[in-house]
């Protein structure tokens, strides 16, 4: 059995193959096309007169390494799994051989005709289904509503009402709540008393010449030695610089309730007259 030399038609690739193969379709390796094996396809090798022997070398060279065995050439393969037509076409998505007259790819599933894939295709009719189906949905409750305002309220929702209206009290009044015992002084006393003692518990009083830390409202912290002054002030001494002295206003509510003893009696004061509700 002898070895013929085929030419592919469309990329001019040469492949070796078995002459058994004479009339049979084969696939290119290079670009996939197909094409039958005919005696025009075929080129016989050229024969090549035996080559004159080397001279021989003046000194003995050292033996040269072995170069890396070449790849194995891509082989043709038989048509016997799909008939091809002498005149099939490429996919231009893949570049698989289609036969005459397919439309969608075997390969891919890219649709020449629409120029799009069948996966993209039927995401599109999916959308267009669910579309189709909110719409009819929303039609469907637009008139059902609008039956529903045409004919009125039904029967039973208008008899209820009407039994709700009859039934409802008319001209009566809701009681006035009874006022409230005014309150005595063992009552106040006793509450300011409850309320000191909850107050001693948080906010603890700080006296003179103790070392505090207090907070103003700008969120600044004070630490030092505390002192009471005149006209709603203190001082901080520190034995870092001189003293610092502030007004009791610029202390927040918990700073203050601690060093201002008029503003711990007003808030007291306050909040035992909110609870006694005077």
């Amino acid at each position: 059995m002898g070895t013929i030399t085929v030419i592919c038609h469309r990329c001019r690739h040469q492949q070796a193959v078995d002459d058994a193969f004479i009339g049979q379709t084969l696939y290119c390796p290079v670009c996939n096309s197909a094409m039958r094996i005919a005696p025009a396809d075929m080129e016989e090798p050229p024969q090549a007169g035996p080559a004159p022997p080397p001279p021989a070398p003046l000194f003995e060279a050292a033996p040269s390494p072995s170069p890396p065995p070449s790849p194995e050439r891509a082989k043709l393969r038989l048509a016997s799994d799909r008939p091809v037509s002498g005149a099939g076409r490429l996919c231009p998505k893949c570049g698989w051989t289609m036969a005459e007259g397919d439309v969608v790819c075997g390969a891919c599933g890219w649709n020449v005709r629409l120029g799009r894939s069948m996966a993209d295709v039927a995401r599109r009719r999916e959308a267009a289904r669910r579309l189709v189906g909110a719409l009819t949905t929303l039609l469907v409750f637009v008139g059902a509503g609008w039956i529903v305002w045409k004919a009125g309220p039904p029967k039973w929702l208008a008899a209820a009402w009407t039994w709700i209206e009859e039934t409802e009290p008319t001209g009566a009044s809701a009681p006035e709540p009874s006022p409230l015992p005014e309150p005595t002084p063992e009552m106040i006393e006793a509450a300011r008393r409850g309320l000191a003692a909850a107050l001693d518990a948080r906010y603890p009083v700080v006296a003179d010449g103790a070392a505090v830390e207090l907070k103003l409202r700008t969120g600044r912290i004070l630490r030092g030695r505390f002192a009471a002054g005149s006209d709603g002030r203190f001082s901080l001494a520190s034995d870092f610089g001189p003293p610092e002295v502030h007004a009791f206003e610029d202390l927040d509510e918990g700073s203050r309730l601690r060093c201002d003893p008029a503003y711990r009696a007003e808030r007291l004061e306050q909040e035992a007259r909110r609870q006694l509700g005077l």
